[in-house]
């Protein structure tokens, strides 16, 4: 898309402290939890680090940051890097993370959870590679942890390196409190998403007042719920008050080494400016 980061860029973001969960014997405290990787001919990111339990919300989310073509999630040809013939397993986070290129064979993940915070942890081998090794292309993986070694809270997902200096903190933010999403359906989430990002990245350029040759960046997201429309948004009044589900995203002005976030709660097609985040 015009205007935002070009895939395989790698953009700032999420870095959220919450509650605390679940926790267990290793490092401090952190618990190892298991990790399946499905696939690793991902798309490239614009955000490094995604989550969801939905993998057509997860497809949603790559296309609106501007981390794939927007006809990846429904094709079927290996080009795409969509992950077109994955069926994950059921009752499982999905996290699409990068594998930086290199020589020798592809990393060993491994997770980890320490309260309301969830680590992958790529470890290479320590042996130089053999003679004549061949450089192993940068990939995406997409990786899946059974919900039922998570705790049902707001989680922080990081995935070092991209949670260290430079980076603003590398995570994304994912809501496992019941009840979850079911049935995604993909062309309607990508619809609306798409809809409600033209508003945020429309309202931003405004806010910012930014030229025709300047551009924004999608920074990080988050996969949440509300207990109400207001989106829990300052000075948006509710009018129903009930559970409503939906997105955070974090756009920056582009190129700007140093440049306030602006956030917007999304639903549906709807996006509301709640503030600058820092």
């Amino acid at each position: 898309m015009r205007g935002l980061r070009r895939p395989g860029t790698i953009a700032l973001v999420l870095l959220v402290s919450l509650a605390a969960g679940c926790g267990g014997p290793h490092g401090n405290g952190a618990a190892v939890v298991p990790v399946t990787v499905l696939e690793k001919n991902g798309p490239g990111h614009s955000v490094p680090v995604f989550a969801s339990t939905s993998l057509a919300q997860l497809k949603a989310l790559l296309v609106i940051t501007g981390s794939v073509w927007p006809d990846c999630p429904t094709t079927d040809t290996p080009a795409a890097n969509c992950w077109p013939h994955v069926s994950p397993p059921s009752a499982s986070l999905l996290i699409a993370l990068p594998t930086p290129g290199g020589f020798g064979p592809s990393p060993l993940l491994t997770a980890t959870v320490s309260g309301s915070s969830l680590t992958l942890q790529q470890s290479y081998p320590t042996s130089p590679p053999s003679s004549g090794a061949s450089m192993a292309p940068a990939v995406t993986e997409l990786a899946a942890i059974p919900l039922d070694a998570l705790p049902k809270t707001v989680m922080s997902v990081v995935a070092p390196p991209w949670n260290g200096p430079g980076w603003y903190g590398g995570a994304a933010l994912v809501d496992l409190r019941d009840p979850l999403p079911i049935d995604v359906d993909l062309t309607t989430t990508l619809a609306s998403l798409t809809a409600a990002r033209d508003k945020a990245t429309a309202d931003a350029r405004n806010r910012l007042s930014l030229s025709h040759a300047e551009f924004l960046d999608i920074d990080r997201v988050g996969v949440v719920r509300w207990n109400d429309d207001s989106l829990a948004c300052p000075g948006v009044p509710a009018s129903i008050h009930v559970p409503v589900a939906g997105y955070i995203l974090f756009i920056v002005q582009g190129g700007v080494p140093v440049s306030r976030e602006l956030e917007y709660h999304i639903a549906g097609d709807r996006a509301v400016f709640c503030g600058y985040s820092h």
